[in-house]
Protein backbone atom coordinates (compact mmCIF):
# COMPACT_ATOMS: atom_id res chain seq x y z
CA UNK A 1 0.00 0.00 0.00
CA UNK A 2 1.12 3.25 -0.95
CA UNK A 3 1.40 6.29 1.65
CA UNK A 4 -0.79 9.13 0.91
CA UNK A 5 0.83 12.00 2.23
CA UNK A 6 -1.02 15.33 2.85
CA UNK A 7 1.10 16.97 5.17
CA UNK A 8 2.78 20.14 3.75
CA UNK A 9 6.03 19.37 5.71
CA UNK A 10 8.11 16.31 4.88
CA UNK A 11 7.13 13.61 7.06
CA UNK A 12 3.33 11.81 7.82
CA UNK A 13 -0.34 12.28 8.66
CA UNK A 14 -1.77 10.03 11.61
CA UNK A 15 -5.83 10.43 10.96
CA UNK A 16 -7.93 7.60 13.00
CA UNK A 17 -10.14 8.08 10.18
CA UNK A 18 -8.02 7.11 7.31
CA UNK A 19 -7.19 10.18 5.63
CA UNK A 20 -3.56 10.56 6.20
CA UNK A 21 -0.69 8.37 5.77
CA UNK A 22 -1.36 6.12 9.02
CA UNK A 23 -4.13 5.96 11.51
CA UNK A 24 -2.33 5.34 14.59
CA UNK A 25 1.47 7.61 15.83
CA UNK A 26 2.72 3.60 16.84
CA UNK A 27 2.86 3.15 12.63
CA UNK A 28 3.71 6.53 12.17
CA UNK A 29 6.70 6.46 14.14
CA UNK A 30 8.10 3.22 12.84
CA UNK A 31 7.76 4.35 9.55
CA UNK A 32 9.31 7.81 9.93
CA UNK A 33 13.15 8.33 9.91
CA UNK A 34 15.07 11.38 11.93
CA UNK A 35 14.76 14.75 10.52
CA UNK A 36 10.68 14.07 9.84
CA UNK A 37 8.01 15.37 11.53
CA UNK A 38 4.29 13.09 12.57
CA UNK A 39 1.51 15.58 12.04
CA UNK A 40 -1.32 14.15 14.30
CA UNK A 41 -4.99 15.48 13.27
CA UNK A 42 -7.68 15.72 15.81
CA UNK A 43 -9.00 12.39 17.93
CA UNK A 44 -8.40 10.76 21.13
CA UNK A 45 -5.48 7.70 20.29
CA UNK A 46 -5.59 4.66 22.55
CA UNK A 47 -2.13 2.92 22.04
CA UNK A 48 1.78 2.80 23.36
CA UNK A 49 3.89 4.74 21.03
CA UNK A 50 7.50 4.14 20.86
CA UNK A 51 9.78 7.56 20.24
CA UNK A 52 11.88 7.89 17.89
CA UNK A 53 15.27 9.82 18.16
CA UNK A 54 15.18 12.76 15.71
CA UNK A 55 11.46 12.54 14.94
CA UNK A 56 8.71 15.15 16.04
CA UNK A 57 5.27 14.53 16.64
CA UNK A 58 2.98 17.23 16.64
CA UNK A 59 -0.98 18.47 16.43
CA UNK A 60 -2.96 21.67 16.45
CA UNK A 61 -3.48 23.47 19.20
CA UNK A 62 -7.27 24.41 19.50
CA UNK A 63 -9.18 27.05 21.52
CA UNK A 64 -7.07 28.35 24.63
CA UNK A 65 -4.12 26.53 23.50
CA UNK A 66 -6.22 23.24 24.34
CA UNK A 67 -4.76 20.25 22.41
CA UNK A 68 -7.00 18.64 19.97
CA UNK A 69 -5.39 15.47 20.05
CA UNK A 70 -5.61 13.17 22.80
CA UNK A 71 -3.62 10.29 23.30
CA UNK A 72 -4.29 7.27 26.19
CA UNK A 73 -1.19 5.56 26.58
CA UNK A 74 2.69 5.60 27.44
CA UNK A 75 5.02 6.89 25.01
CA UNK A 76 8.19 5.31 25.72
CA UNK A 77 11.91 6.22 24.65
CA UNK A 78 15.04 4.55 25.59
CA UNK A 79 17.40 5.18 22.16
CA UNK A 80 20.14 8.04 21.56
CA UNK A 81 19.09 11.36 20.59
CA UNK A 82 16.36 13.91 21.07
CA UNK A 83 12.63 13.73 20.20
CA UNK A 84 10.16 16.05 20.45
CA UNK A 85 6.31 15.68 21.05
CA UNK A 86 3.98 19.38 20.72
CA UNK A 87 0.52 20.13 21.20
CA UNK A 88 -0.56 17.08 22.95
CA UNK A 89 -2.76 16.12 25.95
CA UNK A 90 -0.99 12.85 27.12
CA UNK A 91 -3.09 10.62 29.60
CA UNK A 92 -2.05 8.02 31.69
CA UNK A 93 -3.92 4.35 30.89
CA UNK A 94 -2.87 2.65 34.55
CA UNK A 95 0.91 3.08 33.56
CA UNK A 96 2.98 6.18 33.09
CA UNK A 97 2.56 8.63 30.24
CA UNK A 98 6.28 8.91 29.44
CA UNK A 99 9.08 6.32 30.26
CA UNK A 100 12.19 7.00 29.38
CA UNK A 101 15.02 4.37 30.56
CA UNK A 102 17.91 2.12 29.02
CA UNK A 103 21.33 3.19 28.89
CA UNK A 104 21.17 5.96 26.14
CA UNK A 105 21.69 9.46 26.25
CA UNK A 106 17.84 9.43 25.51
CA UNK A 107 16.30 13.46 25.69
CA UNK A 108 12.80 14.25 25.32
CA UNK A 109 11.54 17.28 24.66
CA UNK A 110 7.57 18.34 25.47
CA UNK A 111 5.85 21.71 24.37
CA UNK A 112 2.66 23.27 25.17
CA UNK A 113 1.45 19.78 26.21
CA UNK A 114 -1.11 18.58 28.88
CA UNK A 115 -0.21 15.85 31.41
CA UNK A 116 -3.18 14.26 32.94
CA UNK A 117 -2.35 11.63 35.78
CA UNK A 118 -5.71 10.17 36.05
CA UNK A 119 -4.79 7.15 37.48
CA UNK A 120 -0.87 6.55 37.39
CA UNK A 121 2.31 8.81 38.23
CA UNK A 122 3.12 10.31 35.24
CA UNK A 123 6.61 10.22 34.44
CA UNK A 124 9.11 7.74 35.16
CA UNK A 125 12.66 8.35 34.77
CA UNK A 126 15.11 5.44 34.66
CA UNK A 127 17.43 5.99 31.89
CA UNK A 128 21.09 4.85 33.80
CA UNK A 129 22.78 7.66 31.21
CA UNK A 130 23.64 10.86 32.98
CA UNK A 131 23.30 12.71 29.70
CA UNK A 132 19.62 11.99 29.41
CA UNK A 133 17.20 14.42 30.05
CA UNK A 134 13.29 15.40 29.96
CA UNK A 135 12.44 19.02 29.81
CA UNK A 136 9.08 20.23 29.53
CA UNK A 137 8.04 23.57 28.43
CA UNK A 138 5.07 25.39 28.80
CA UNK A 139 2.98 22.63 29.87
CA UNK A 140 -0.03 22.26 32.10
CA UNK A 141 -1.23 19.21 34.02
CA UNK A 142 -3.37 17.26 36.59
CA UNK A 143 -3.24 15.08 39.25
CA UNK A 144 -6.77 13.15 39.32
CA UNK A 145 -6.69 10.55 42.20
CA UNK A 146 -4.33 9.96 45.86
CA UNK A 147 -1.70 7.64 45.72
CA UNK A 148 -0.23 9.38 42.30
CA UNK A 149 2.57 12.34 41.59
CA UNK A 150 3.74 13.83 38.63
CA UNK A 151 7.08 11.73 38.85
CA UNK A 152 9.73 9.19 39.77
CA UNK A 153 13.27 9.91 38.81
CA UNK A 154 16.06 7.05 39.89
CA UNK A 155 17.65 8.60 36.65
CA UNK A 156 21.58 10.46 36.98
CA UNK A 157 20.31 12.72 34.35
CA UNK A 158 18.41 16.19 34.17
CA UNK A 159 14.39 16.50 34.85
CA UNK A 160 13.24 20.14 33.86
CA UNK A 161 10.34 21.67 34.00
CA UNK A 162 9.56 25.08 32.65
CA UNK A 163 6.67 27.41 32.89
CA UNK A 164 4.77 24.40 33.36
CA UNK A 165 1.43 24.57 35.82
CA UNK A 166 0.60 20.75 37.31
CA UNK A 167 -2.61 21.17 39.54
CA UNK A 168 -4.04 18.47 41.87
CA UNK A 169 -7.34 18.19 41.65
CA UNK A 170 -7.35 14.50 43.37
CA UNK A 171 -5.73 15.87 46.29
CA UNK A 172 -2.55 13.64 46.28
CA UNK A 173 -0.14 13.73 48.97
CA UNK A 174 2.06 11.28 47.43
CA UNK A 175 5.32 12.55 46.47
CA UNK A 176 7.48 13.54 43.51
CA UNK A 177 10.68 11.23 44.15
CA UNK A 178 14.12 11.91 42.68
CA UNK A 179 17.23 10.18 44.34
CA UNK A 180 19.82 10.70 41.55
CA UNK A 181 20.13 13.57 38.95
CA UNK A 182 18.62 16.76 38.79
CA UNK A 183 14.69 18.54 39.24
CA UNK A 184 14.92 21.77 37.89
CA UNK A 185 11.78 24.00 38.36
CA UNK A 186 12.00 27.30 36.78
CA UNK A 187 8.48 29.63 36.66
CA UNK A 188 6.38 26.52 37.58
CA UNK A 189 3.62 25.14 40.14
CA UNK A 190 3.76 22.17 41.64
CA UNK A 191 0.48 21.46 43.95
CA UNK A 192 2.17 17.56 45.53
CA UNK A 193 4.98 17.19 47.79
CA UNK A 194 8.60 16.00 46.56
CA UNK A 195 11.30 14.59 48.21
CA UNK A 196 14.95 14.01 47.05
CA UNK A 197 17.16 11.47 48.41
CA UNK A 198 20.24 9.56 47.33
CA UNK A 199 22.78 11.66 44.89
CA UNK A 200 20.41 13.75 43.89
CA UNK A 201 19.91 17.68 43.69
CA UNK A 202 16.83 19.87 43.95
CA UNK A 203 16.93 23.93 41.59
CA UNK A 204 13.20 25.75 42.13
CA UNK A 205 13.61 28.97 40.45
CA UNK A 206 11.07 31.32 40.87
CA UNK A 207 8.14 28.60 41.30
CA UNK A 208 5.58 27.87 43.43
CA UNK A 209 5.16 24.70 45.36
CA UNK A 210 1.68 24.71 47.16
CA UNK A 211 0.61 21.71 49.30
CA UNK A 212 -2.32 23.62 51.23
CA UNK A 213 -5.07 20.79 50.10
CA UNK A 214 -3.07 18.31 51.82
CA UNK A 215 -0.98 19.99 54.55
CA UNK A 216 1.79 18.20 53.19
CA UNK A 217 5.52 19.19 53.37
CA UNK A 218 6.57 20.91 49.85
CA UNK A 219 9.41 19.93 49.78
CA UNK A 220 12.02 17.29 51.41
CA UNK A 221 15.57 17.99 50.82
CA UNK A 222 17.51 14.78 51.34
CA UNK A 223 19.59 14.23 48.38
CA UNK A 224 23.34 15.09 48.67
CA UNK A 225 23.31 17.10 45.16
CA UNK A 226 23.13 20.74 44.96
CA UNK A 227 20.04 22.64 46.19
CA UNK A 228 19.47 25.53 45.28
CA UNK A 229 15.77 27.59 46.05
CA UNK A 230 15.35 31.04 44.83
CA UNK A 231 12.74 33.49 44.77
CA UNK A 232 9.97 30.87 44.90
CA UNK A 233 7.23 30.37 47.72
CA UNK A 234 6.13 27.23 49.47
CA UNK A 235 2.76 26.95 51.17
CA UNK A 236 2.17 24.24 53.36
CA UNK A 237 -0.58 24.79 55.43
CA UNK A 238 -0.41 22.91 58.88
CA UNK A 239 3.04 21.19 57.88
CA UNK A 240 6.28 22.79 57.86
CA UNK A 241 7.28 24.07 54.00
CA UNK A 242 10.76 22.44 53.22
CA UNK A 243 12.47 19.63 55.17
CA UNK A 244 16.29 19.64 55.20
CA UNK A 245 17.38 16.13 55.98
CA UNK A 246 20.57 14.98 57.82
CA UNK A 247 23.60 15.62 55.81
CA UNK A 248 21.86 17.83 53.01
CA UNK A 249 21.87 21.30 52.31
CA UNK A 250 19.97 23.80 51.12
CA UNK A 251 21.04 27.52 49.89
CA UNK A 252 18.06 29.62 49.92
CA UNK A 253 19.31 32.59 47.35
CA UNK A 254 17.35 35.24 47.13
CA UNK A 255 14.19 36.01 48.62
CA UNK A 256 12.37 32.88 48.91
CA UNK A 257 8.29 33.29 50.99
CA UNK A 258 7.14 30.46 53.40
CA UNK A 259 4.07 30.11 54.51
CA UNK A 260 2.79 27.38 56.73
CA UNK A 261 0.97 27.82 60.22
CA UNK A 262 3.24 24.80 61.77
CA UNK A 263 5.66 25.91 64.53
CA UNK A 264 8.21 25.79 62.22
CA UNK A 265 7.86 26.20 58.62
CA UNK A 266 11.94 24.96 57.74
CA UNK A 267 12.71 22.18 60.13
CA UNK A 268 15.48 19.06 59.55
CA UNK A 269 18.50 18.33 60.67
CA UNK A 270 20.41 19.52 57.73
CA UNK A 271 22.38 22.97 57.01
CA UNK A 272 20.81 25.57 55.87
CA UNK A 273 22.43 28.46 54.71
CA UNK A 274 20.09 31.63 53.52
CA UNK A 275 19.48 34.82 52.11
CA UNK A 276 16.44 37.37 53.19
CA UNK A 277 13.14 34.90 53.43
CA UNK A 278 9.85 35.89 54.25
CA UNK A 279 7.80 34.02 56.90
CA UNK A 280 3.93 34.07 57.43
CA UNK A 281 1.39 31.90 59.58
CA UNK A 282 4.30 30.34 61.91
CA UNK A 283 5.34 31.56 65.68
CA UNK A 284 8.91 30.12 64.93
CA UNK A 285 10.53 30.52 61.27
CA UNK A 286 13.06 27.62 61.33
CA UNK A 287 13.42 25.22 63.94
CA UNK A 288 16.20 26.43 66.19
CA UNK A 289 17.04 23.13 67.94
CA UNK A 290 17.42 20.43 65.22
CA UNK A 291 18.59 22.51 62.17
CA UNK A 292 22.16 24.08 61.33
CA UNK A 293 21.75 27.49 60.18
CA UNK A 294 24.28 29.58 58.71
CA UNK A 295 24.58 32.45 56.49
CA UNK A 296 26.52 34.30 54.05
CA UNK A 297 27.19 38.09 53.58
CA UNK A 298 25.17 40.89 56.38
CA UNK A 299 21.53 39.71 55.98
CA UNK A 300 18.78 42.01 55.31
CA UNK A 301 15.17 40.26 56.71
CA UNK A 302 12.02 41.47 55.08
CA UNK A 303 11.36 43.35 58.76
CA UNK A 304 14.75 45.62 58.10
CA UNK A 305 16.61 43.95 60.52
CA UNK A 306 20.19 43.17 59.73
CA UNK A 307 22.77 40.69 61.29
CA UNK A 308 26.57 39.81 60.68
CA UNK A 309 27.77 36.19 60.22
CA UNK A 310 28.05 35.73 63.57
CA UNK A 311 24.29 36.29 64.58
CA UNK A 312 20.98 34.33 63.34
CA UNK A 313 17.02 35.67 63.41
CA UNK A 314 15.59 31.89 64.29
CA UNK A 315 12.32 33.21 65.46
CA UNK A 316 9.97 36.22 65.00
CA UNK A 317 6.45 35.70 67.52
CA UNK A 318 4.12 38.00 69.53
CA UNK A 319 1.26 37.21 71.66
CA UNK A 320 -0.06 37.56 75.46
CA UNK A 321 1.13 36.17 78.60
CA UNK A 322 -1.00 35.81 82.24
CA UNK A 323 1.44 37.17 84.52
CA UNK A 324 1.66 35.38 88.02
CA UNK A 325 3.15 36.50 91.48
CA UNK A 326 3.91 34.46 94.55
CA UNK A 327 6.59 34.70 97.37
CA UNK A 328 9.69 33.29 96.86
CA UNK A 329 10.11 31.40 100.64
CA UNK A 330 6.23 30.42 100.78
CA UNK A 331 4.15 30.91 97.50
CA UNK A 332 0.97 31.47 99.62
CA UNK A 333 -2.08 32.86 97.76
CA UNK A 334 -2.62 36.01 95.54
CA UNK A 335 -6.19 37.32 94.87
CA UNK A 336 -6.09 39.08 91.10
CA UNK A 337 -7.38 42.16 90.48
CA UNK A 338 -6.08 42.24 86.47
CA UNK A 339 -2.80 40.32 85.01
CA UNK A 340 -1.65 41.54 81.64
CA UNK A 341 0.72 40.73 79.87
CA UNK A 342 2.32 40.56 76.03
CA UNK A 343 5.82 39.72 74.47
CA UNK A 344 7.39 40.47 71.53
CA UNK A 345 10.14 37.50 70.54
CA UNK A 346 12.69 38.30 67.76
CA UNK A 347 15.05 35.43 67.39
CA UNK A 348 16.75 34.56 71.45
CA UNK A 349 15.41 37.65 72.62
CA UNK A 350 11.85 38.28 74.24
CA UNK A 351 10.60 41.52 75.02
CA UNK A 352 7.96 41.58 77.76
CA UNK A 353 4.92 43.57 78.96
CA UNK A 354 3.42 43.09 82.07
CA UNK A 355 0.62 44.28 84.45
CA UNK A 356 -0.59 42.72 88.00
CA UNK A 357 -3.04 44.05 90.48
CA UNK A 358 -3.60 42.32 93.54
CA UNK A 359 -5.96 42.87 96.55
CA UNK A 360 -4.55 40.17 98.63
CA UNK A 361 -1.69 38.13 98.86
CA UNK A 362 -0.04 36.08 101.69
CA UNK A 363 3.51 34.53 99.77
CA UNK A 364 6.30 34.81 102.33
CA UNK A 365 9.98 35.90 100.52
CA UNK A 366 11.21 37.89 97.88
CA UNK A 367 8.21 37.88 94.96
CA UNK A 368 8.21 35.92 92.46
CA UNK A 369 7.27 36.98 88.79
CA UNK A 370 5.59 33.64 87.01
CA UNK A 371 4.62 32.22 83.77
CA UNK A 372 6.98 33.91 81.60
CA UNK A 373 6.11 33.03 77.93
CA UNK A 374 9.65 31.07 77.39
CA UNK A 375 12.23 29.71 79.55
CA UNK A 376 14.42 31.55 80.09
CA UNK A 377 18.20 30.44 78.71
CA UNK A 378 20.67 28.37 80.95
CA UNK A 379 24.14 30.65 80.37
CA UNK A 380 26.43 31.20 82.62
CA UNK A 381 26.58 34.92 81.32
CA UNK A 382 23.48 36.94 82.94
CA UNK A 383 20.32 37.48 81.12
CA UNK A 384 18.98 40.92 80.94
CA UNK A 385 18.27 42.69 84.67
CA UNK A 386 15.66 45.21 84.56
CA UNK A 387 13.56 48.16 86.09
CA UNK A 388 9.86 47.87 87.14
CA UNK A 389 7.93 49.79 88.70
CA UNK A 390 5.93 48.98 92.03
CA UNK A 391 3.15 50.70 93.96
CA UNK A 392 2.21 48.76 97.20
CA UNK A 393 -0.77 49.64 99.30
CA UNK A 394 1.75 51.68 101.96
CA UNK A 395 2.74 53.99 99.17
CA UNK A 396 0.61 56.86 99.06
CA UNK A 397 3.00 58.95 96.92
CA UNK A 398 2.55 56.28 93.91
CA UNK A 399 5.28 54.25 92.41
CA UNK A 400 9.22 53.29 93.13
CA UNK A 401 11.38 51.17 90.93
CA UNK A 402 13.06 47.66 91.75
CA UNK A 403 15.07 45.24 90.04
CA UNK A 404 13.18 42.15 87.73
CA UNK A 405 16.50 39.28 87.15
CA UNK A 406 14.85 36.58 84.98
CA UNK A 407 15.89 33.00 86.31
CA UNK A 408 18.26 31.35 84.23
CA UNK A 409 16.47 27.29 83.08
CA UNK A 410 12.93 28.96 84.26
CA UNK A 411 9.91 30.44 83.34
CA UNK A 412 10.06 32.99 86.22
CA UNK A 413 11.90 36.26 87.35
CA UNK A 414 12.49 37.95 90.60
CA UNK A 415 11.76 41.17 92.15
CA UNK A 416 15.25 42.49 93.46
CA UNK A 417 15.67 44.47 96.67
CA UNK A 418 17.69 47.81 96.23
CA UNK A 419 18.79 50.26 99.20
CA UNK A 420 16.69 53.20 97.43
CA UNK A 421 13.34 51.87 98.70
CA UNK A 422 12.17 52.14 102.20
CA UNK A 423 12.18 49.43 104.34
CA UNK A 424 8.38 49.28 104.61
CA UNK A 425 7.71 49.66 100.99
CA UNK A 426 10.08 46.85 100.85
CA UNK A 427 8.43 44.53 103.28
CA UNK A 428 5.28 45.15 101.21
CA UNK A 429 6.76 44.17 98.08
CA UNK A 430 8.27 40.91 99.57
CA UNK A 431 5.87 39.60 101.81
CA UNK A 432 2.53 41.35 101.17
CA UNK A 433 0.87 40.12 104.14
CA UNK A 434 -2.94 40.44 102.54
CA UNK A 435 -2.04 44.08 101.50
CA UNK A 436 -2.81 45.24 98.35
CA UNK A 437 -1.05 46.29 95.36
CA UNK A 438 0.31 46.58 91.91
CA UNK A 439 3.58 45.60 89.60
CA UNK A 440 3.78 46.75 86.05
CA UNK A 441 6.85 47.18 84.01
CA UNK A 442 8.88 45.80 80.99
CA UNK A 443 11.47 43.36 81.03
CA UNK A 444 13.91 41.33 78.65
CA UNK A 445 15.88 38.00 78.25
CA UNK A 446 17.16 35.59 76.15
CA UNK A 447 15.93 32.34 75.85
Amino acid sequence: MAYRNYSPFNGFTVDQLGNGDFTTITAAYAASISGQTIDVRPGTYTENPTCKAGVTLTAALGDSSTPTVTVIGEFTFSGAGICSINNINIQTNSTNLLAVSGSAASQVILNNCFLNMTNSTGISFTSSNAGAYISINNCSGNIGTTGIAVFSQTSPGALIFNLTSINNSGASSTANTISAGILVLTNSTFSNPTVSSGTAGLTIRESNIVTLSTNSICVTVGGSGGNQFSSSQFISGSASCISIGTGATLTALEELILNSNNTNAITGLGTLNYTPMDFANTSAAINPSVINRQKFGPQIWTDGITFDNSNVLANYAEGTWTPTIVGGSTAGATTYVAQTGQYTRIGRLVTCFFDIQFSAATGTGQAIIGNLPFTVKNATTPNFISIVAVQAVTLTAGYVTAFISPTINTTTATLGQSSNIAADVFAALNIWSAAAGRVTGTFMYNV
